[in-house]
């Protein structure tokens, strides 16, 4: 359900729905996707910044499943729009696991409607991206500084 443009709540703990007739403009794994490389492009921290499926070489790729991307109630009477996402930070070269963080981000709505959960979702969005986007490039950064030179024997 996570991978579809339908917005997801939970009105109770074990129960999982959909907003009727309303949708999101792309899949949720698209909007992370989008914004956490805006955040990274943004940043000036690197070279350049693409999406896992362009082909363009990199040094380290950031690999995110999103685990939860709904409008929550956990037992209140307004939502929390709530994002969590699983991120691996990947060496390019050696397939090297980097680093793994989960990331969670709450944010109340104002309202139980659609249109008062949406805003929710885009601050939770930012701030999530945020995260994620820092987290990648201290964690590349220092992954980086640690590899031996290259062209080194190793002694």
């Amino acid at each position: 359900m996570i991978d579809s443009p339908r917005i997801a709540v939970r009105p109770q703990p074990h129960e999982l729905q959909v907003y009727r007739d309303v949708v999101w403009s792309m899949p949720a794994t698209d909007m992370l996707e989008s914004s956490v490389l805006g955040v990274l492009e943004d940043s000036g921290r690197v070279h350049g910044v693409a999406r896992l499926t362009s082909g363009v070489h990199s040094d380290y790729r950031l690999v995110m499943d999103i685990r939860r991307f709904e409008a929550d109630y956990a037992g209140k009477a307004v939502p929390d729009a709530t994002i969590e996402v699983s991120a691996k930070l990947l060496h390019s070269q050696s397939q090297r696991v980097v680093a793994a963080q989960t990331f969670v981000q709450r944010q109340p709505a104002s309202g139980t409607a659609t249109d008062a959960v949406v805003p929710a979702f885009a601050q939770a969005l930012g701030r999530i991206s945020q995260d994620i986007a820092g987290w990648s490039l201290n964690r590349g950064q220092a992954d980086h500084r640690a590899l031996p030179a290259a062209g080194s024997s190793g002694k």
